[in-house]
């Protein structure tokens, strides 16, 4: 996970097998090496997670998404079997 402060694309997957211990542990490291994204880190990981969660339902695996400050777009797709 890592992003250019300004603007991060995410793609959806669903990783079988990942726990949510494992992704949150993922997401704080992400945090911690970046040092930045302070709306993020005044609230607890767990409901960034949630958040995180709640907005990949919303898409099928495989959208690539686009996050520039408070707009998330579609930005193409890799298919289901990404």
């Amino acid at each position: 996970m890592s992003s250019n402060k300004n603007t991060t694309t995410a793609l959806v997957r669903e990783i079988v097998g990942l726990t949510r211990t494992e992704y949150e542990a993922a997401l704080t490291a992400s945090f911690d090496l970046q040092d930045w994204c302070k709306c993020c880190t005044s609230r607890p990981v767990a409901h960034v997670i949630d958040e995180l969660i709640a907005l990949a339902g919303v898409f099928p695996a495989g959208a690539v998404l686009e996050r520039r400050v408070d707009s998330l777009n579609v930005r193409g797709s890799l298919g289901s079997e990404a």
